[in-house]
């Protein structure tokens, strides 16, 4: 399956060792996010960590939860719409991910994840008219890269 290059043995290594730290972190992120200092941040960090593990139909729960209590919480929609998208649920994950893009307009991730939802959608002229919304975000973000 993999080459035994030590690019090919790193990036499994790099990736089991990811999914072995998710996987322990799940637990006391469960407890974590039911408490009320850290509930929200919690909640979304285990969301992340279900996923990370794909686990996404717990992960979609986690967020949902921040989501019943914080219904505005740009990181558990950004959270939730991609455990949407991982449960293959892409119209359900563009709600989400639409509105984390309206609260976070700044955030070329949720661009990206969006762009690329509504292109699995089918939907190119709305893909096309998010690529040309997104433009000057990532043409921004070339310009602060530093020359090599």
């Amino acid at each position: 399956m993999f080459g035994s290059t030590p690019t090919s043995t790193t990036i499994v290594s790099f990736n089991s060792e990811a999914l072995g730290i998710a996987t322990r972190a799940i637990w006391p992120l469960r407890r974590a996010a039911e408490s009320e200092t850290f509930g929200a941040e919690a909640g979304v960090l285990l969301s992340m960590a279900l996923l990370a593990t794909n686990n996404s139909e717990d992960a979609i729960d986690a967020a949902s939860k921040v989501l019943e209590r914080d219904p505005g919480n740009a990181g558990a929609l950004f959270a939730r719409g991609r455990a949407l998208l991982g449960a293959k649920r892409e119209e359900e994950a563009l709600d989400d991910i639409e509105a984390y893009v309206d609260r976070m307009p700044e955030e070329p991730q949720g661009r990206l994840v969006q762009i690329g939802l509504l292109v699995m959608l089918s939907r190119i002229d709305e893909a096309e008219a998010a690529i040309a919304d997104a433009a000057p975000l990532f043409e921004s973000l070339v310009d602060e890269q530093p020359e090599q």
